[in-house]
């Protein structure tokens, strides 16, 4: 059996703000483990979809991976640049 219910955002919110400290202590661990999970989840989703592609393999992936890691970091090298440059 499948329940759906329509929540607006802000209800969910004033809902949490009447939570206790404890409550919402475990409120925050089992949304960071489901955070966990679906980025996981996403990732091998990602990667799954990229080797079924027929001219991708592992070590493509792999290098793809690397490529991606160093813009990332080359990003925020040059914003960090831009921030402290006045």
């Amino acid at each position: 059996m499948e329940l759906k219910i329509n929540i607006d955002f802000q209800d969910i919110v004033s809902a949490v703000r009447q939570l206790s400290v404890s409550e919402l202590e475990n409120l925050a661990i089992s949304i960071t483990t489901e955070l966990t999970k679906k980025k996981k989840y996403d990732t091998q989703n990602w990667k799954n979809i990229l080797l079924k592609a027929p001219d991708w393999s592992e070590a493509d992936y792999e290098n793809f991976i690397k490529v991606r890691d160093h813009f990332n970091k080359s990003r925020l090298r040059n914003e960090l640049k831009i921030t402290y440059t006045r």
